[in-house]
């Protein structure tokens, strides 16, 4: 005679410590045409293009981060090292909070980001650095004119 319950059980797989779907890279559909990131800064008034195969840094370092320290100076908000945008070549494009990670966090859309961890982006994306900034993200268009 079995226990009731206790022979109910049944073989369960271990669950894999590989990153959820939103988290591991997405390739580009391939009907997709290939073409920039382009990165909009709604506070600051600076509109960033990232070419395929290239990498722009988030931040204050202007050693780190030429192309935003300028405008984000003032922020102290904004890490001096925030975070990463990359395009690969094929046009998807992560973002990477720096490790150790930044003071006051990264958002995507609803999820605060992990540092070292690269978040794939999609067209229409909102990020946030910090509290006070952020950016609208568009891919595989040229920017729209200011």
């Amino acid at each position: 005679m079995s226990t009731p319950g206790l022979d109910d059980w049944e073989e369960v797989t271990p669950v894999s410590s590989a990153l959820p779907p939103r988290l591991a890279p997405v390739p580009a559909p391939p009907d997709r045409p290939v073409g920039p990131a382009v990165l909009r800064f709604l506070e600051v008034g600076l509109t960033l293009t990232v070419a395929p195969g290239a990498r722009v840094g988030l931040g204050r370092d202007p050693d780190w981060a030429p192309r935003t320290a300028a405008a984000l100076a003032g922020h102290l908000t904004v890490s001096a090292r925030h975070a990463g945008v990359t395009v690969a070549a094929d046009g998807s494009a992560t973002v990477t909070e720096e490790p150790p990670g930044a003071v006051n966090g990264t958002r995507l859309n609803r999820t605060d980001l992990v540092a070292g961890v690269p978040y794939p982006l999609t067209d229409g994306d909102r990020l946030r650095l910090g509290p006070r900034i952020s950016c609208v993200v568009r891919l595989g268009r040229p920017p729209a004119p200011a």
